[in-house]
């Protein structure tokens, strides 16, 4: 542990702070007092990990990144079309066991070796569907040298298309995270289902870094272009999300098959080339760093604690050097001035449910013109794919999946774009609040994708009857047709071989357009069989999307005024305990003002003494 670290955690436990936390600032039911601040900064502080997720849609090339970043040969498996909500982090260990643990949702583990073929039987979708086996967690271990001081990476499957299940897995990892890899792709770039998670998730954390995954058949233009194209839409994010960038945002390009073969091969001129010795660099430096920003979040959260701390102190300080006739006064004052700060706040508040119920009703708006549209739309999009021939199993699921992406997509960038204009106003009125912003509740509202049914059993395959029986019945009738035609007693051998030459040409060319039309027509016949089903799924996912963003913003709407409620009832309290003191020293006798007094001095020489100390860790 660093001296500085020593120093703030034996702060934090210094007896006086928590004698001044537990006079001045107890417990209380509806909101934790200094006490458990002070011990919350300290968990926080005596933090061994530094979490940093890396996202990225399927395909984008995070478990190839991550094999080249932190093994000499490939443990994540990389050939998965989809993998459950099952996230694994990557330790640091000076001699990594050849054993990945596994750990359970009930509390149990086990153990696996760190092979590609082993770890697909708890991370892969098709070994372990919608996790079954309910697997929270697997842990593997690295011993490069950026996992030294404490960097964990983690592997969060499925955030560029988040469902219900893994958002809450997203969501636990990224509450302990202060910063994010986002893998970006080059071909296509970043896309709006992309870019709606980066705008979720970037403005809660501190740290982002942007990984532009480039592979081997993709050209150099095309890895410039898509570098451009996405450094664009991030600017476009970032304004949209509100944060605020000191120009282009950096995008770390990375070849990451060259990558893995660098690793493997040891070839230090490859990995440089590939972009993976610049990225492990900044990962080296930030898992490095991590440490010393905590610290220093500790220290100015604890000194602006000092700063609320003093300020009450001096208060019931002045108002006891008061006489009781001054005394009453003020007493009469504050009540005044707190009828008139919680008038302002009512009817502030008052504005806030307003806008909130007119966001909520421009959602369910919004969603009732989008389910009567969209039904309609995805069904002859679907339409038209099965007459192409995309009837089957694996490509209808696809197909349905793709469509109802793009059409998610679109709602849920209206919904987010309402809830960061209603955000913005809320924030408005939260900071014209003067005196009583500093502690105003957190609005924020986030849209994440609900749970969607999974299709891989829509439809089973046909059989594939038609084109050949077609052409070969029409070179028959043709050959006949022809060859008798020119045949006849003087010629027979010539028309008959003639025939079956002429009518073996017109039977394949008969041949192709029957068997093209036999194939349109067994197209009909599967997307007969399969349509009704294609189009319930449909009616369930508008329907399911439409509930599920009318409950979010119901949600929304009512933990809303459940916070300001909360509030609300916080501030009047504090208010009420200091009327209380002033009370009680307005008839308290001159020996007792005295000792009050003595007593209130004494803790603000303590709470200078504390600071001097802060300020050692700050210098």
């Amino acid at each position: 542990m660093t001296d500085k670290s020593k120093t703030l955690r034996t702060l934090l436990a210094d007896p006086r702070l928590q004698a001044l936390g537990e006079r001045y600032e107890p417990d209380a039911s509806n909101c934790p007092g200094l006490a458990a601040r002070l011990q919350a900064y300290g968990h926080q502080l005596g933090a061994d990990r530094f979490v940093l997720p890396i996202a990225g849609i399927q395909g984008s090339g995070k478990s190839t990144l991550l094999n080249a970043i932190a093994f000499d040969e490939p443990v994540l498996p990389i050939d998965a079309d989809e993998t459950t909500c099952v996230p694994v982090e990557i330790h640091w260990a000076a001699s990594p066991t050849p054993q990945a643990t596994v750990h359970y949702t009930d509390g149990r583990t086990s153990t696996l070796p760190c092979t590609e073929e082993a770890l697909r039987s708890v991370v892969h979708n098709a070994n372990n569907p919608a996790n079954e086996k309910g697997v929270a967690r697997v842990v593997l271990e690295s011993n490069r040298e950026m996992f030294r001081k404490g960097l964990v990476l983690v592997d969060l499957p499925g955030v560029g298309s988040i469902t219900a299940a893994n958002a809450a897995t997203t969501r636990r990892y990224l509450e302990e995270a202060v910063g994010v890899i986002f893998m970006l792709r080059t071909v296509p770039p970043l896309t709006r289902s992309e870019a709606t998670f980066v705008g979720l998730h970037w403005a809660a954390l501190r740290t982002a870094i942007f990984v532009q995954n480039r592979w081997d058949d993709e050209t150099d233009e095309e890895a410039l272009a898509g570098c451009d194209y996405n450094a664009q839409k991030l600017q476009e994010v970032a304004k949209q999300a509100r944060i605020e960038l000191k120009g282009p945002p950096k995008i770390r390009a990375v070849n990451g098959y060259k990558a893995l073969r660098a690793a493997l091969t040891r070839d230090d001129v490859l990995a440089a080339s590939s972009g993976l010795s610049a990225l492990r660099i900044d990962l080296e430096n930030l898992g490095g760093d991590w440490s010393s920003r905590v610290k220093e979040d500790v220290r100015i959260a604890v000194e602006a604690e000092l700063d609320r701390l003093t300020e009450l102190i001096g208060r019931r300080l002045k108002a006891a050097q008061l006489d009781q006739g001054e005394l009453a006064d003020r007493i009469r004052e504050e009540a005044a001035r707190f009828d008139e700060q919680l008038l302002d706040l009512d009817t502030r508040m008052a504005r806030m449910r307003k806008e909130a119920n007119a966001f909520r009703q421009s959602v369910r708006n919004r969603l009732r013109a989008w389910s009567n549209d969209k039904g309609a739309e995805l069904r002859n999009r679907m339409r038209s794919k099965m007459r192409a021939g995309i009837v089957d199993g694996p490509r209808l699921a696809r197909a349905l999946a793709d469509e109802q992406a793009i059409t998610t997509d679109d709602i849920f960038i209206e919904v987010q774009q309402d809830a960061l204009a209603l955000q913005d106003s809320l924030r408005i009125e939260l900071e014209n609040l003067n005196e009583w912003r500093t502690d105003a509740p957190d609005l924020r509202f986030t849209v994440d994708t609900e749970e969607r049914t999974k299709w891989e059993n829509l439809a089973k395959p046909a059989g594939s009857a038609g084109g050949a029986a077609g052409g070969a019945w029409a070179g028959l009738e043709a050959g006949a047709w022809i060859g008798g035609g020119l045949a006849g007693p003087p010629g027979a051998a010539i028309g008959g071989a003639l025939g079956a030459i002429v009518g073996g040409l017109l039977g394949g060319l008969a041949g192709n357009w029957l068997g093209s039309k036999s194939k349109e027509n067994v197209n009909e016949q599967r997307m007969r069989a399969v349509e009704g089903e294609v189009n319930k799924a449909i009616d369930d996912y508008v329907r399911e999307t439409a509930k599920a963003l009318t409950t979010l913003a119901d949600t929304f709407c009512q933990r809303l005024d459940e916070l300001l409620e909360h509030w609300r009832t916080s501030k009047t309290g504090e208010f009420e305990v200091e009327q209380a003191k002033c009370a009680v020293m307005m008839n308290s006798s001159e020996e007792e003002k005295v000792r009050i007094v003595d007593e209130l001095t004494t803790d603000l020489a303590a709470l200078t003494s504390v600071r001097t100390q802060l300020n050692a860790v700050a210098a």
